[in-house]
């Protein structure tokens, strides 16, 4: 993933490599997203994430996405 993520970004859910959905991207700051995590999300998927403090958004760090379509933000494969 090389573009910068942007405002129309937001809202879209991220997925992991099951299809299922694990967040929702909040907000977009300076190209960075910030994402809500399911609150069931697997400990170590939030883990490869770096998801792991007491926060309410966490940073998607963009080599963790893979693509990004109109619909969907689809993370890595290999996390």
């Amino acid at each position: 993933m090389t573009e910068p993520m942007s405002k129309a970004d937001e809202g879209k859910p991220v997925v992991d490599s099951n299809g299922e959905r694990i967040a929702t991207i909040e907000r977009v700051d300076e190209g960075v997203p910030l994402v809500d995590p399911k609150s069931e999300i697997d400990p170590t998927t939030a883990r490869a994430l770096g998801w792991t403090s007491d926060s309410s958004l966490y940073e998607l760090r963009h080599q963790s996405i893979g693509t990004v379509t109109d619909a969907a933000v689809h993370l890595e494969t290999n996390l």
